[in-house]
C-alpha cells in the first residue's frame, strides 16, 4: 500500500482500502464496528465525501469514496481513523498506530470499473463465507436502503433502558456528534439479546454511510443493483490486498470463545494487553475448540503468523 502520487479524479470512484498495521484483527465486537461506523458518517458528511458502498470486515474495512477534490477525500479518511485509533487504543488499553499508513486506494473511472468495485465491496462478506447473498450482510449496509430494523424484530413493550439507549443516540446524531466506546457500552449494557439486536439496527440507521441514490443510479435502480451483484462479485487488482481462501467465520467462531471466556465484550477488555507470552498459550484452546487455522489464530491474537499455515 505505497502512498506515491496518487491518482484523483472528482468525477470518478476511489476504492479506500484500509487494514491494521500489524495484518491483526482489529473488528472483535459490534461495539467497535459501531463507533467506527458513527466517526465515518459524522466525518464523510464533514468533509462532502460520499460513500457509494462499504465493508467492514474483521481486519479490514472497504469504502467506495467519491469527492470533489483529493483534500476532502484524505481529510476524511485520516480524520475518522485517527479518532478511531484514539478511542480504540483507550478502550483495549494499547498505544501506537492502528491502520497501516499510508491506505490504500484506487481509482475507477469507467462505468465497468465502478460497478465491479461496487459489486466487489458489496460482496466481501459473500465472499468470506459469511453470509450467502450481499443483502444478508449487516456490515455492508445495503439492508438498511429502506428499512431500520432489517436484522432484528421490533419489540412491542420495550424496556425504559431500551427507550433511553436510543433516544440518546439519535439525540447525537442529529447533533452531528459521533458515538464513544463509553456511550456505547452504557447502552448495551443490561439489554437482553433482542434489545441488543434492536438497538444495533438502531445505531446504524441513525449514522446513515452509504449514498444508496448514488450507488443505485449506476445500475438505474437498486433491485437490479443487487441483482448485478449476486450474479458477478466483482474484482480488484489495483490494490495489493492480503488474501485467503480461507472462511472468515473461523472469526466469528473465536469472537465467541473470547466474549465466553470474558476477554472480549466487556467494558475493559483484557485480551490484547496479556503479554505475547500468554497469547500464545491461549493460541493452543483457540486451535483446540474452533475450526481456525493457525495463522487466523495469529491474527485474531495479534501474534506472528507461522511460516506455514
Amino acid at each position: 500500500m505505497k502512498g506515491g502520487n496518487r491518482k484523483f479524479n472528482k468525477l470518478g470512484v476511489h476504492h479506500v482500502y484500509q487494514r491494521a498495521l500489524d495484518r491483526g484483527i482489529i473488528f472483535y465486537t459490534v461495539i467497535d464496528r459501531l463507533v467506527y461506523l458513527s466517526i465515518s458518517s459524522v466525518k464523510a458528511r464533514e468533509y462532502g465525501v460520499r460513500v457509494l458502498a462499504a465493508a467492514i470486515m474483521y481486519s479490514h474495512t472497504h469504502q467506495s469514496c467519491v469527492a470533489e477534490t483529493k483534500e476532502q477525500l484524505y481529510k476524511y479518511i485520516q480524520d475518522s481513523s485517527s479518532i478511531f485509533a484514539r478511542m480504540y487504543n483507550r478502550h483495549y488499553g494499547l498505544t501506537g498506530s492502528l491502520f497501516a499508513r499510508p491506505f490504500g486506494s484506487s481509482l475507477k473511472r469507467s462505468a465497468k470499473d465502478i460497478k465491479s468495485n461496487l459489486a466487489y465491496v458489496n460482496n466481501n462478506h459473500t465472499e468470506k463465507g459469511l453470509c450467502s447473498t450481499a443483502i444478508q450482510a449487516r456490515w455492508n449496509f445495503l439492508a438498511y436502503r429502506d428499512r431500520k430494523n432489517p436484522f432484528s424484530k421490533l419489540i412491542e413493550s420495550p424496556s425504559e433502558k431500551l427507550l433511553r439507549a436510543i433516544a440518546r443516540i439519535k439525540r447525537m446524531a442529529s447533533k452531528g456528534k459521533h458515538l464513544s466506546y463509553s456511550v456505547l457500552l452504557n447502552a448495551f449494557n443490561g439489554l437482553d439479546a433482542g434489545e441488543r439486536e434492536q438497538l444495533t439496527d438502531n445505531v446504524i440507521s441513525a449514522y446513515p454511510l452509504v449514498d444508496y441514490a448514488a450507488a443505485a443510479g449506476i445500475y438505474e435502480g437498486f433491485d437490479n443493483m443487487l441483482t448485478a451483484f449476486d450474479s458477478n462479485t466483482g474484482g480488484e487488482f489495483a490494490l495489493r490486498e492480503e488474501y485467503s481462501s480461507s472462511p472468515d467465520t473461523a472469526y466469528t467462531e473465536m469472537i465467541a470463545l473470547a466474549e465466553k471466556n470474558s476477554l472480549i465484550g466487556v467494558e475493559n477488555p483484557p485480551l490484547l494487553r496479556f503479554p505475547e507470552e500468554k497469547r500464545r498459550r491461549m493460541a493452543q484452546a483457540f486451535f483446540e475448540q474452533t475450526h481456525a487455522r493457525k495463522f487466523q489464530i495469529c491474527k485474531f491474537l495479534h501474534l506472528p503468523e507461522p511460516e506455514s499455515a
